[in-house]
Order: structure tokens, then C-alpha cells, then sequence
């Protein structure tokens, strides 16, 4: 499996782990899943860092890349 392909949101971690996801609204967002079963039918809700757009509905998602190392980092200091 090439692990950048869009994937069903039902696959997706539900551990807290933030990703990539695509949603309702068009727009790419980073993710990460609440477990609420207190609250919700669902037992828990995606949450979105930005909080740009409260209520849209995650569709697809992907791993998000993998963090720059130092050296790459230095490299692109002025």
C-alpha cells in the first residue's frame, strides 16, 4: 500500500494521532479524533487544530509527512 493514497476516513487512527484529511468543505486540514462517548453517538468527534471551520465532516485522509530533519532545517536558515 503506497501510504500517501486518500483513504476512507473509517480506516483512519482513532488514537489522537493528527493526520491529513480531506473534507466536506474541499479543503485539506490537519485531524485528529476525540474519543467523546459521553456526548456522542459516535463515541467522538474529529477535531481540527485551525478550528477554522467548526462542523465540517472529514471524508478522506492520509498519514501526514514525515517531520524535516535538522540538517534540512539548517540548510534553508538564512
Amino acid at each position: 500500500m503506497n501510504e500517501r493514497n486518500w483513504q476512507s476516513i473509517s480506516t483512519a487512527p482513532k488514537d489522537g494521532t493528527h493526520i491529513l484529511v480531506w473534507t466536506d468543505l474541499g479543503k485539506m486540514e490537519v485531524a485528529f479524533w476525540v474519543d467523546d462517548k459521553k456526548h456522542h453517538d459516535l463515541g467522538g468527534y474529529w477535531a481540527y487544530p485551525s478550528q477554522e471551520h467548526f462542523g465540517m465532516k472529514a471524508l478522506l485522509w492520509q498519514p501526514l509527512p514525515e517531520r524535516p530533519t535538522k540538517a534540512q532545517v539548517r540548510r534553508e536558515e538564512p
